[in-house]
Parts: C-alpha cells; sequence; structure tokens
C-alpha cells in the first residue's frame, strides 16, 4: 500500500512539473506582440535589454521589447506598443534601470508634436546615462585626487618653512598698519585743510543755486504743461477703450463677439488638419525598362517595353498606382465588315493590331509583406500580387490581366499571366527579370523572357536634388 501511494504522489509531481513548464513557455513576456503598432530604435548600448524587456512612459508600461539585433556596429530593437498610447513624432527612448539592482527598461521621454508616429517608425534614442561601472570610475578618480589634495596640505601645514612664511606675512601686515597710523599723525593739518575746502564748495554750490532760480521754475512749469498734455491724452485712451470694452462701435462690436474668434479657431484647426494630411502624402515616380525575347511574334521577337508611372500614398500601407506603357505589341480592337462575294453580303470578323500607348490604374494594399493590387492593368481589367522578402530587397510579383487579347491570334481567352523578380542592390534602383504571359506561350512550347530595370523617386529626393542645385542652373 506505502508503494502505490509513493507511485501517486510521483505522477502527481511529474504532471504538475509538466503543466508548469508548458504555462511558463506558453506565457508570453510581450502581451503586446501581434496586438499593438510596432516601432524601431538605434540605441548605442542595449546592455541589459532582451525580449520582453518593458517599454514606459512615466513609470507606466506602454510596451514591449520584441527583438534586439545588431545593425551597422549600432544595436537596433523593435519594439511592440500598446495601441491605446499614440506617441509624438519627436519622442525619445533611452536605456534605464528600476534602482541599482533593478531591471532594465526602455524608458519613453514624450514629445510636443501633433504628428504621431505611426507603425513601422523610428524613434529617436536620447543619450543614455552614465552606467554603474562608469560612475564607480568617475568616483575613483575623485576620491584619488582628494586623496592627493589633503596630502599636498598635509605636508604643506607640517613644513617649518611654511610656518616661518605664515608668520613673515602677521609681522608685513602689523608693521604696514603702524606706517599708516604714522602718515596720518604726519599729515593731519592737510586733511584740515581738505575738510576746509571741501566746506566751502559746498557754500559756493548753494549760492549757484540760489541765483538760478528763475530759470528752474521756468523749467518746472514746462514740465507740469507737459504733464498736463499726457494726462488728457491718457484720459482718451480710456474713454475709447471703455467703449470698445462695451461693445460700443465697429471696433468694440468686432472685439467683443466670440463667435468671430470661434470662426478663427475652427478655421485654423481645419487649415491645421488639411496640412498635415498633404505632408502624410507621398509621391514616387518611377521608370522600369524591358527587353522581351520571344519566338512567338515575328514581328516583336526583341523588343523594348517602358514604364513611367507614379505612386500617390496617402498612408505607407495603401497606395494609387497610374502607368503610361509603351508595349510593342500594342493593343488590338475587333470589327465586323460586311463583304459583297457575288452572291450577297457576308460578315467577315477583322482584328487590328495598333501601336499606342497604355495604360494602368490600380489600388494597392500592403499586408505585412504581402501587397494586392487590383484594377485596369495595361488597357484590361486584372490584379496582381507582390511578396517583398529581406526587408524589401527581394521582389516577387505575380500579375494576370487581358482576358480577351492575351492569347492572339489563337484568340483560346487566356488571360496574360506575368512572373516577375525583383532584386533592389541599392536605394532607388532596381533589377528584374522573369516571364510574359507564361500559360499562352506554355501550350506552344516557347516563352516570353524578359530582363530589365528601373529607378524611383521620391517626391523628398526631388525636393533635395532640386534645392542641392544652383539657382542659375533652374
Amino acid at each position: 500500500m506505502r508503494g502505490g501511494a509513493e507511485i501517486k504522489v510521483g505522477i502527481f509531481a511529474a504532471l504538475a512539473i509538466v503543466a508548469a513548464v508548458y504555462f511558463s513557455m506558453a506565457t508570453s513576456d510581450n502581451p503586446f506582440k501581434d496586438k499593438g503598432y510596432v516601432l524601431h530604435a538605434r540605441l548605442v548600448s542595449a546592455e541589459g535589454l532582451q525580449a520582453g524587456s518593458a517599454v514606459e512612459l512615466a513609470g507606466v508600461r506602454i510596451g514591449a521589447v520584441d527583438t534586439v539585433r545588431v545593425e551597422a556596429g549600432r544595436a537596433v530593437v523593435d519594439l511592440s506598443m500598446d495601441p491605446g498610447f499614440s506617441l509624438p513624432i519627436d519622442s525619445r527612448v533611452a536605456v534605464a534601470s528600476r534602482g541599482i539592482l533593478g531591471d532594465t527598461v526602455l524608458k519613453v521621454s514624450s514629445g510636443t508634436s501633433d504628428t504621431s508616429l505611426q507603425n513601422d517608425d523610428w524613434i529617436e534614442s536620447a543619450e543614455p546615462p552614465p552606467s554603474l561601472k562608469e560612475l564607480q570610475e568617475q568616483l575613483g578618480v575623485i576620491a584619488t585626487d582628494i586623496e592627493a589634495i589633503t596630502g599636498s596640505l598635509r605636508t604643506l601645514l607640517a613644513s617649518e618653512e611654511t610656518v616661518g612664511s605664515v608668520q613673515a606675512i602677521l609681522t608685513n601686515i602689523e608693521g604696514f598698519t603702524q606706517e599708516l597710523q604714522g602718515v596720518a599723525r604726519d599729515n593731519r593739518g592737510d586733511l584740515d585743510a581738505v575738510v576746509e575746502n571741501l566746506r566751502v564748495l559746498t557754500e559756493q554750490l548753494n549760492l549757484l543755486v540760489a541765483d538760478s532760480r528763475p530759470e528752474v521754475v521756468e523749467e518746472l512749469g514746462a514740465i507740469r504743461e507737459a504733464t498736463d498734455t499726457l494726462n488728457r491724452g491718457l484720459r482718451r485712451v480710456e474713454s475709447i477703450a471703455t467703449k470698445i470694452d462695451e461693445g460700443d462701435g465697429s471696433l468694440g462690436m468686432l472685439v467683443n463677439d466670440d463667435r468671430l474668434v470661434t470662426n478663427l479657431t475652427d478655421m485654423t484647426g481645419d487649415v491645421g488638419a488639411l496640412v498635415d494630411s498633404i505632408n502624410r502624402f507621398q509621391i514616387e515616380v518611377y521608370y522600369r525598362g524591358e527587353f522581351h525575347i520571344t519566338h512567338r511574334h515575328p514581328n516583336a521577337r526583341f523588343s523594348g517595353k517602358n514604364v513611367i508611372g507614379v505612386r500617390v500614398m496617402p498612408r505607407p500601407d495603401y497606395w494609387y498606382v497610374f502607368e503610361v506603357v509603351d508595349d510593342p505589341l500594342g493593343s488590338f480592337s475587333e470589327e465586323t465588315l460586311f463583304v459583297d462575294d457575288g452572291t450577297g453580303f457576308t460578315s467577315v470578323r477583322e482584328v487590328r493590331q495598333t501601336r499606342k500607348l497604355q495604360f494602368t490604374l490600380q489600388f494597392a494594399k500592403r499586408y505585412r509583406d504581402l501587397t494586392l493590387r487590383l484594377g485596369i492593368k495595361e488597357g484590361s481589367g486584372g490584379f496582381g500580387a507582390d511578396l517583398w522578402l529581406f526587408d524589401d530587397h527581394l521582389g516577387l510579383s505575380l500579375d494576370l490581366y487581358d482576358f480577351v487579347w492575351a492569347s492572339w491570334p489563337e484568340q483560346r481567352g487566356i488571360p496574360n499571366v506575368k512572373f516577375a523578380v525583383d532584386i533592389v542592390p541599392i536605394k532607388h534602383i532596381y533589377l528584374t527579370a522573369g516571364a510574359d504571359n507564361i500559360v499562352n506561350h506554355a501550350i506552344h512550347g516557347e516563352f516570353n523572357w524578359f530582363v530589365g530595370g528601373g529607378v524611383w523617386f521620391t517626391d523628398n529626393d526631388i525636393k533635395w536634388v532640386l534645392g542641392t542645385l544652383p539657382s542659375g542652373a533652374l
């Protein structure tokens, strides 16, 4: 019986340990992950920080550290933030500790800007406070300096030469005092003469003032008249201010009507909101060139395709695409003609191929690394998707469009399926390669391969380039 009880206790203890391990692994130190928005920060040192470390504002936890890594010799941390807290764009973060032996946290100093940080933005880092080790080193240097000073004073005061110098100084002061007393006794008569001269000078000044009294009285009268004139002017100003306060006259109504102030305040708020929304807009202008190699269309076996486009981005996660496309295959149109073959009129279907510019108008929405596009693609309805990897340095694109003429001249009703791989080696420049009209050409065993590249610039880049040009070049 005793052995069975021990087995039961052992089994219960093992189950308790497994449950504790499971719940400890299932519990996340980051309750904000995948719930709020993400911020990034570069730090001089992330010593003590780790995944799950708290992000605090005024002692309140508003986020947690998601990952800590090193880029270009600096620490980069990704932060998962509470969606209920929005931070001004000029806020800063710094590594700090709760007391001497407390946990390491990332403290936020809130800014004063009216613009808030958005998802995937970078927050500036403040100068980190000195670490405990640095403070100990500084205190050690100070203690060494104090010890050296006290040692020097002790050596100086213990020296007989120093004691003798202090006594000599006191003796000199005593001798100087005795000499001053002797000078005062020897020159007492001269000092009395100086005092007498001062008395005579004072009497002469009194006589001068008495002789100038009429002129002084006249000047005082002029000052009194000017004072009266100033008082009358001040009374008039007071009368005007009283009328304005009581709402008399046009100026009084203008000053005392609160509706004008309210309208001006509302107008200022509307203008500020409009300016803020305009500042959030970003425009990208880009060019894309492709060199196509195909055996399907002999008249366009080796051809070039050029695209000039504009992206209007109200926010970083969605935008509108406008493109002007120069496609060597051009566009197709169908027309029914009636021909007289001698027995009557018969209808003939004719397909015409014309070389003209085509247009693209699509709406794009980004979900993390995936972008979905929908709208008009090169003159026909279609949709597409883009997958961006390695911090947007590698892109995979797939487009489906032109469900009518992509299989011309057979006209099987097969859409144009285009796949492209884009590589971004440096900012503003990318290389591309892929295959066009894949399904239709796969049926015939021939593929339309293409290679190329492109460039893009934002409106801020264009402003910076124009700002660097000399004034004479514009």
